[in-house]
C-alpha cells in the first residue's frame, strides 16, 4: 500500500502545476462557504434587534450574492485544475500500460484472462483518476471544514463546542476498528 501511495504522490508532484492552483482555489472556495453563514447570522441579528435597516439588509443580500457568485467561479476553477491534473495522470498511466503491454511476450497473453486485462485498463485507471481528483478534494474538504467549524463553534459557545467535540476521539477509534475489520476479512 505504501508503494501505491508513493506512486500517487509522485503523480501529484509531476502535475503540481494543476494541483497547487486547484488546492488554492479549493481553499478559497471553502473559506467563502464558511463566511456566508456568518453573514446571514449578522443579518438575522440585525432583524431581531428590532431596528432593522433596509440599506444594511440590502447590502448584506448583495454581499451574499456576490460571495455566492465567487464561490461558483472558484468551484469551477478547482474542478478544472483537479480533474484536469487527474486526467493527465490517467493518460500517462494508460501510455505506460500500453508500452508495458506491447513489451510482454505472447505467452503472457496466452496465460492471462482477457477480463483481467480489461479491468486493469478501464476500471482500475478510472479509480486512480477519481482518487487523484475527488478523493483528494473530499479528504481536504473534510479536514478543513471540520477544523474551521469546530473553531467557529468554540468561538461562538465554548461549552457547546466542548460537548460536541468530546465524542470525536471515540468516533475515531470506533471508525478505525471498523475499517480494520472490513479490510482484513
Amino acid at each position: 500500500m505504501t508503494k501505491g501511495l508513493r506512486g500517487l504522490g509522485t503523480a501529484i508532484w509531476t502535475y503540481r502545476r494543476y494541483y497547487i492552483p486547484g488546492l488554492g482555489t479549493l481553499i478559497a472556495s471553502d473559506a467563502m462557504q464558511l463566511v456566508v453563514p456568518m453573514m446571514v447570522k449578522h443579518a438575522v441579528d440585525n432583524l431581531s434587534s428590532g431596528h432593522p435597516s433596509a440599506a444594511y439588509l440590502r447590502t448584506q443580500g448583495l454581499e451574499v450574492l456576490t460571495l455566492t457568485a465567487l464561490i461558483v467561479v472558484t468551484r469551477f476553477v478547482w474542478r478544472h485544475f483537479m480533474l484536469g491534473g487527474a486526467r493527465l495522470v490517467e493518460v500517462d498511466l494508460r501510455k505506460r500500460l500500453l508500452t508495458r503491454a506491447l513489451d510482454l511476450p505472447a505467452t503472457w497473453y496466452s496465460n492471462t484472462r482477457t477480463g483481467q486485462m480489461m479491468a486493469l485498463a478501464t476500471n482500475d485507471l478510472q479509480s486512480v483518476r477519481m482518487a487523484l481528483a475527488m478523493g483528494i478534494v473530499a479528504a481536504f474538504d473534510a479536514t478543513v471544514f471540520a477544523a474551521v467549524a469546530l473553531g467557529a463553534l468554540f468561538y461562538l459557545n465554548w461549552r457547546l463546542a466542548l460537548c460536541t467535540a468530546l465524542p470525536f476521539p471515540l468516533l475515531g477509534v470506533v471508525s478505525g476498528i471498523a475499517l480494520r475489520k472490513s479490510l482484513y476479512r
